[in-house]
């Protein structure tokens, strides 16, 4: 549960990073980093699409948290120490920082009921010290941002065909207030990019201007601000 971790050391040495041997029967084989979560992270960065979405809202997104790859940047977990989990976790991970949602045709009192004598009673006290996760709203930008990465390329595609070019804007609304037309723009977005027949991929595809849509191509209203990009 969220609440009641084990945050175990040697978990943590599991999960997050650890030095290994490179030959575990031979001490001078020289050392890696091995870790769960570090080496399914640096399987993911290694995707060109995964790692073109994460660049596009660190570059998107320069005040809130969406900045940060939520997996962990390979690059820096290994300078993660224990006690900054741990820290992170009484910082963050608290009922006074937290929201509950029920669904189901049950009835929503009683479980309010249940959490409250079984587990927020017992265990925790109100503490407005906790640091809350508010999200910060994007300044806009006075004039256009260019930005060039690199990635590792894709041995199974072409050579010409590994650009990736994007255009991203942040949008105007905040799906949590604008729903409806939050829903219009993402229907929008379907139509004029999704499917053989979408306008953009008659004109772009179909003619042979590029292979494909860039990673990440439409309306996502995932984040608190949404952004719609279109690219190749």
């Amino acid at each position: 549960m969220a609440f009641f971790p084990n945050l175990n050391y040697y978990d943590f040495r599991q999960e997050g990073h650890r030095l290994e041997f490179n030959n575990p029967e031979d001490p001078n084989s020289g050392l890696l980093y091995k870790g769960v979560v570090y080496n399914e992270m640096k399987g993911a960065m290694s995707d060109p699409e995964s790692a073109f979405v994460h660049k596009l809202n660190e570059n998107l997104f320069k005040d809130s948290q969406y900045r940060f790859n939520s997996g962990g940047d390979p690059k820096y977990i290994t300078d993660l120490q224990y006690s900054e989990l741990v820290d992170f976790h009484k910082m963050y991970y608290h009922p006074t920082n937290a929201n509950f949602f029920t669904y189901g045709d049950l009835d929503f009192t009683s479980h309010l009921k249940f959490v409250e004598e079984q587990v927020l009673k017992p265990n925790f006290k109100r503490n407005e010290s906790v640091k809350k996760s508010e999200l910060t709203l994007e300044q806009r930008l006075k004039q256009n941002l260019h930005k060039e990465e690199n990635f590792m390329p894709d041995l199974m595609s072409p050579a010409e065909t590994q650009a990736k070019l994007g255009i991203a804007f942040l949008c105007d609304i905040l799906p949590a207030k604008d729903d409806y037309e939050s829903f219009c723009l993402n229907v929008l977005s379907t139509i004029l990019l999704q499917g053989p027949n979408a306008p953009f991929y008659k004109a772009i595809i179909e003619e042979g201007i590029a292979p494909s849509f860039c990673p990440g191509a439409g309306f996502d209203s995932t984040t608190r601000q949404p952004t719609f990009t279109i690219g190749v």
